[in-house]
């Protein structure tokens, strides 16, 4: 004690009876809110790390859904434009059988019912690039 320049050391007056119990039920009272205020908080903490887990999984699921529906969107297009093909290379080979005669008033490069024209901006991309831009813009952006 002298070391440690805590000075003398004191005899400490026992206790009597009274204040043992006292003493002893303040410490039992303490320890029994203390135990009770760490348990709330532990079950606290486990109920938001649930709920986190959950809203995680949640967001992880729609993730897997919106690229899955991507994905078949994708397969379905080029699904599509294989048919596109095949139907025009059906009217190319339906059009060379066709006999043309050159005295009837047809034209010969006929107009189209619908013109496409390519925005320099890039706005008509499509129900796929609409998707693409939607993940990425809306559902990656915290």
């Amino acid at each position: 004690m002298w070391l440690m320049n805590l000075g003398k050391p004191v005899n400490i007056p026992p206790l009597n009876e009274a204040m043992a119990i006292e003493l002893g039920a303040n410490l039992l009272g303490e320890g029994i809110l203390f135990a009770v205020a760490a348990a709330i908080v532990i079950i606290e903490y486990s109920r938001q790390a649930t709920k986190q887990a959950a809203k995680e999984q949640q967001q992880e699921d729609d993730m897997n859904k919106l690229t899955r529906q991507i994905q078949e969107l994708a397969f379905e297009t080029e699904r599509q434009q294989a048919e596109i093909r095949a139907l025009y290379r059906h009217v190319l080979d339906l059009d060379s059988r066709v006999v043309k005669v050159p005295w009837t008033s047809q034209r010969e490069d006929p107009e189209p019912d619908e013109v496409i024209v390519e925005k320099p901006d890039g706005t008509n991309k499509g129900a796929l690039g609409r998707a693409l831009s939607y993940v990425e813009n809306d559902l990656f952006r915290v």
